[in-house]
């Protein structure tokens, strides 16, 4: 079995020295790094066991199987990478106590290449098989929450349940494995989050967190605990595993710079530290994110023995064609699948989408809608805009996509920000597109008596506003004039769903919006703000672009898909023309 285990190893070393293996710059110098450390670690006081090493390997076909998918129930082969990270981190020992040299391993590569999967073995290796054995374990799964927690963990259990081995020396419980009989009695592994009842008290003998990308600071505190928490013990284990995050993963974007130097190092015969572990498959700077010769750089599950490997090509163009198609897909594509930082905000509407649906405005009298409003700073810009829902229906009389038509209107002041002098601000504000008031602020009485015009005519339902600037105006539409308002709040849970759902609607060229010049212009400055749970919010991507207009309209689809009240589109005054 250890020739075996050094084999594979020994392949992939040789295969990314010699160039054989396509993998990034950061790759290729983990590699290097431990290549130069076997000659020279020594005078550090490190040495490498090679037994340890191919147990570690071995440890995973000889008692783990897989669960899920097409290899559900196969023996776990390693892949090559993952035999490579295996390999150093149980291998290389401290010459002054024979205990691990690596006390934390930071591992990032792209999503679908196993990452959650090696985290499991790796998990149960510290569990039931550390050398030496760890007296009263404690493993933890860490995450944000512990759900997501729960995903490593559940096939840490389902790889148990699987095992005679490994279930024979355990009992499974919910989110919790305990090892039994003794010498092992009391040692456990169970996931954690930010949301547990407990996180105080833990003398973990192991930590994994897992996606670091998504710990905002909020988290921080959480983060630093765990970081910590071993210190009790002989020989503890930090592994962090992630895909690559946004300028908006402050301690992810800690980790990575600081991984980054520890592999750099090593090209200048320079030690950061001896006891961080740093994996990093990603592109590099200058590759082309949609040539296929470059994406085992950051999916390193492609390169596999027999040519079969856990990413498939198909997945990964399929999610090329997407990003290439959508803007909103982009970063997406390169934060997941390339494994690069992003920009929290990106482009939401593709060149030329919304041009596609600047379909004539069907007829709009005695038509029910839903409105919203932006107001802004004073100074600044306003809008209103009202979206009229149409439910088409096919010719078995059941219900099929429902369609909009979408008009705006904006407001602001002469001495802003814009040149109205200038085209074609000129000539938007000649055509009654944009309402210009005198001086430096915006009129807020024309935008009032613009909102009581359009509800009477348009019969409009409900209007959605934030009140951070509007507060005093919602409460006037509501108690001086009945018509119905709601807050909605500036934040990417309340926005996540509408913006979604607008662009899919633009994708399917289900909204017209007539042409309007003054909303396609802030329709190309709209961008996209993401949070870490992936929900979304509008922004813009330049101070001086405006798009007042297009979050107007966006309240004003929330309205329409959450009807106050509504069980079904009739309750929602969705109508057929």
């Amino acid at each position: 079995m250890a020739i075996a285990a050094a084999d594979v190893v020994g392949d992939y070393i040789s295969g990314v020295m010699s160039g054989r293996f396509t993998v990034g710059r950061l790759t290729r110098l983990a590699v290097s790094r431990h290549v130069a450390d076997l000659e020279t670690a020594g005078e550090r006081g490190f040495y490498f066991n090679e037994r340890t090493a191919a147990e570690s390997v071995d440890f995973f076909p000889a008692v783990c199987r897989h669960s899920t998918g097409e290899w559900a129930g196969q023996v776990f082969e390693l892949s090559p990478w993952q035999a490579f990270i295996t390999w150093c981190l149980f291998g290389w020992r401290r010459e002054s106590d024979d205990t691990r040299r690596f006390r934390k391993a930071y591992i990032s590569v792209a999503r679908k290449n196993g990452k959650s999967t090696l985290c499991a073995g790796l998990a149960l290796r510290l569990l039931f098989a550390d050398d030496p054995i760890e007296p009263r374990a404690e493993v933890y799964v860490a995450a944000t929450t512990e759900d997501q927690a729960n995903i490593i963990h559940s096939e840490a259990e389902r790889m148990v349940l699987a095992s005679p081995t490994l279930n024979n020396f355990s009992k499974v419980r919910k989110k919790l494995i305990r090892l039994e009989p003794n010498p092992w009695n009391g040692s456990l592994l169970k996931p954690l989050g930010s949301d547990s009842k407990s996180k105080d008290g833990l003398n973990p003998h192991g930590i994994f967190m897992d996606e670091l990308h998504a710990w905002t600071e909020h988290y921080r505190d959480l983060f630093e605990k765990l970081g910590t928490g071993g210190a009790s013990r002989r020989q503890p284990l930090q592994v962090i595993i992630t895909t690559a995050g946004s300028d908006r993963s402050p301690i992810w974007l800690e980790e990575e710079e600081y991984a980054q130097r520890v592999v750099e190092a090593h090209e200048m015969n320079d030690v950061v530290t001896d006891s961080l572990f740093a994996f990093v498959a990603s592109l590099d700077d200058k590759d082309d994110p949609f040539d296929e010769a470059n994406w085992p750089k950051s999916n390193p599950g492609m390169i596999e023995a027999g040519g079969s490997g856990s990413v498939k090509i198909a997945y990964l163009r399929e999610q090329a064609h997407e990003a290439l198609k959508k803007p909103t897909a982009m970063n997406q594509w390169l934060r997941y699948h390339c494994n690069v930082k992003t920009a929290s905000s990106e482009k939401a509407i593709r060149p030329g989408l919304w041009t596609e649906n600047a379909g004539e405005l069907r007829p709009l009298e005695n038509r029910v809608s839903y409105g919203g409003f932006d107001l802004g700073r004073a100074n600044d810009w306003a809008a209103i805009a009202l979206v009229f829902p149409v439910r088409d229906w096919n010719e078995h009389k059941e219900a099929d996509e429902t369609t909009y038509d979408l008009i705006a209107h904006c407001f602001s002041c002469q001495e802003g920000a814009i040149d109205w002098r200038r085209e074609p601000y000129s000539e938007w504000r000649r055509s009654g597109l944009v309402t210009v008031s005198q001086g430096n602020q915006v009129d807020f009485g024309a935008v009032e008596r613009k909102i009581i015009e359009w509800t009477r005519l348009y019969s409009t339902q409900t209007w959605d506003y934030d009140p951070t600037f509007a507060g005093q105006m919602g409460q006037r539409l509501l108690n001086n004039f009945g018509i119905q308002v709601h807050m909605m709040y500036q934040t990417c849970r309340n926005y996540n769903e509408p913006i979604r759902h607008m662009l899919s609607k633009l994708e399917l060229q289900s909204v017209r919006h007539g042409g309007d010049p003054v909303l396609a212009w802030q329709a190309g400055n709209l961008t996209i703000r993401r949070n870490t749970q992936d929900e979304w919010m509008p922004d813009k991507g330049a101070t001086t672009a405006k798009i007042d207009a297009m979050v107007a309209a966006l309240m004003a689809f929330s309205g329409a898909i959450y009807g106050e009240g509504a069980s079904n589109y009739e309750d929602r005054g969705f109508r057929t023309l």
